[in-house]
C-alpha cells in the first residue's frame, strides 16, 4: 500500500508542479501539501484526492489567458538526418521526444501557451561546439507555442545550424518569431561572407605588396566585424520599437541584456504595452527589470538597520529634517573610506541647513564597525541587517558601495544615485533640493 502511494503521489508532483510553476501562491500551497505527505501524515493521504479536487478548482479559476497550456503539435521533414533525436522543450523541460524515421517526425505536447519553445536535434557524426544556436551542446530551433499547425522542413543538419529552414504555420506569433529568426540570420549570414570577400582582397594586396591597400582592407574588415557583432541587438531593438504589443516582442524583452544603459527606450516601450500583452510572464519579468534601472517612478524605501547603540533606526528621528543622505559604505571598501573626508565636512555645512548625513554600513562584523564608527567620527551611523541587504538591491539596484541615496523623511526616494561627496555636483544637486 505504501509503495502504491509513493507512484500516485510521485506522478501528481511531477504534472502538478509543472502546471503551477507560473502561480506563486498556488505553488507554495502544492508544496504544503508535499510537506505533508514527506510527514507521513496517514490522514493526509486518505484525503488527499480530495485536496487535489479542491485544488483543481483553484487552478480552474486562477488561471487564465496566456497562463494557459495549449496542445502544441509539430511534425518534421528532414533529409539526410536518419535516426536524429529530436526533443521538445519549453522552460527547460523536455515535453515530448522521438527519432527522425523515414526523414519525418512528430512532436506534441501541452505547452504554456504564447511562450517559446525549443525543438532541439541530435545526430551522429556532428561536433557540438556550442555558440550560438546550441542548447546544451545541442542544434536547436525556436518558435512560440500558440494555437495552429506547424510544419518543418530542412535538406540537412547544415539548414538547422544556419537557421535556413522552413517552418509553416497559421499561428500569427510563430510566424512572426519565423520571419523575425531568418532577417536576423540572413543578415549576420551577408555580413560574415562580406567579411570572407574582403579577407581574401587584402590576402592578395598582401602578395602584390600594396600595402595602402592592405591597410585600407585591414580597417574595413575591423569595422564591419565590430558591426556584425551588434546585427543581432540592432534588429530587436528595431522590431521592439515598430510592434511593442506582440508575443516576440515580449520575449526579446525578457531577454534583454541592455537595460542599463538603454533605459529611456524600455522606458518607452513599456508605456506602450497594453493588455493582454502587459499582463503575460515575459512582461512582468522586464517590467521587474527595468524597475531596478528606471528614476521616473516613485521609490518608497525602509530602513532596516541599528545603530552603535542597538537602536533602530527611526525616519521619527530626522521628522524635523528637509531630507537625508544616506551614505552606504563598509569599513573593508577602500573607496568608500576614502570619500570620507568629504563626507564629513558635508555632514558639518549641512548640518546647518536641517539636512542630515546618515552613514549606512555593510558590515557583518559588528565590533569592527563600531569600532571605525568611532575612531572615523560618525555622528549618524548604522548597520544594515542581513535581510535588508537584498530589499534594498531589490529597490534601489545596489549593485556595489560607495553609493548615495537621497530621501525625505519619509523614506520617498529623491535622488536614486547621487555623486560622490567629493564630487562638486553633490553639493549641486543639494542646492536644487533645498530650492525646490
Amino acid at each position: 500500500m505504501r509503495r502504491f502511494d509513493t507512484r500516485f503521489f510521485m506522478g501528481v508532483f511531477q504534472k502538478t508542479r509543472r502546471y503551477l510553476s507560473q502561480h506563486t501562491n498556488l505553488l507554495i500551497f502544492f508544496h504544503l501539501l508535499c510537506y505533508l505527505y514527506v510527514m507521513n501524515s496517514q490522514s493526509f493521504i486518505m484525503k488527499l484526492k480530495n485536496l487535489l479536487a479542491i485544488l483543481s478548482v483553484i487552478l480552474l479559476f486562477s488561471c487564465s489567458g496566456d497562463t494557459e497550456f495549449i496542445n502544441f503539435k509539430i511534425t518534421g521533414n528532414i533529409k539526410n538526418l536518419e535516426g536524429a533525436s529530436v526533443k521538445l522543450q519549453q522552460n527547460g523541460e523536455i515535453v515530448d521526444s522521438t527519432f527522425v524515421k523515414d526523414g519525418r517526425f512528430k512532436l506534441k505536447g501541452k505547452l504554456w501557451n504564447h511562450q517559446v519553445c525549443e525543438i532541439l536535434f541530435q545526430w551522429k557524426n556532428h561536433s557540438y561546439k556550442g555558440g550560438r544556436g546550441i542548447v546544451g551542446y545541442m542544434p536547436f530551433i525556436e518558435t512560440i507555442a500558440a494555437e495552429g499547425d506547424y510544419e518543418f522542413y530542412a535538406d540537412s543538419g547544415k539548414q538547422i545550424l544556419d537557421h535556413t529552414y522552413t517552418i509553416k504555420t497559421n499561428a500569427k506569433a510563430a510566424q512572426q518569431f519565423y520571419d523575425y529568426d531568418k532577417e536576423r540570420y540572413r543578415l549576420n549570414t551577408e555580413a560574415k561572407n562580406r567579411i570572407s570577400e574582403l579577407n581574401l582582397q587584402r590576402n592578395l594586396s598582401l602578395l602584390s605588396k600594396d600595402y595602402q591597400l592592405f591597410d585600407a582592407l585591414s580597417d574595413s574588415i575591423d569595422r564591419r566585424e565590430e558591426q556584425r557583432k551588434t546585427i543581432f541587438r540592432d534588429v530587436n531593438l528595431k522590431y521592439i520599437k515598430q510592434n511593442p504589443n506582440s508575443y516576440l516582442t515580449l520575449y526579446l524583452l525578457s531577454k534583454a541584456q541592455d537595460i542599463s544603459y538603454n533605459t529611456d527606450f524600455y522606458i518607452g516601450i513599456e508605456k506602450r504595452l497594453n493588455p493582454p500583452y502587459r499582463d503575460h510572464l515575459y512582461a512582468k519579468e522586464f517590467i521587474k527589470k527595468l524597475s531596478k534601472h528606471r528614476s521616473d517612478l516613485p521609490i518608497n524605501i525602509k530602513i532596516d538597520a541599528v545603530d552603535v547603540a542597538d537602536q533602530v533606526f527611526n525616519f521619527e528621528k530626522f521628522k524635523g529634517n528637509k531630507f537625508i543622505i544616506l551614505d552606504f559604505w563598509a569599513t573593508w571598501c577602500e573607496p568608500c573610506l576614502n570619500e570620507m573626508p568629504a563626507a564629513l565636512e558635508i555632514e558639518k555645512a549641512l548640518s546647518l541647513k536641517n539636512v542630515s548625513y546618515v552613514f549606512i554600513s555593510y558590515d557583518s562584523r559588528v565590533k569592527t564597525w563600531k569600532s571605525q564608527s568611532k575612531t572615523i567620527g560618525l555622528t549618524h551611523s548604522y548597520r544594515l541587517e542581513k535581510s535588508a541587504k537584498s530589499y534594498l538591491n531589490q529597490h534601489l539596484n545596489m549593485e556595489s558601495i560607495p553609493r548615495y541615496v537621497i530621501i525625505n523623511t519619509k523614506g520617498d526616494v529623491l535622488v536614486k544615485t547621487a555623486p560622490s561627496p567629493s564630487d562638486p555636483k553633490f553639493m549641486t544637486k543639494i542646492d536644487e533640493l533645498l530650492a525646490d
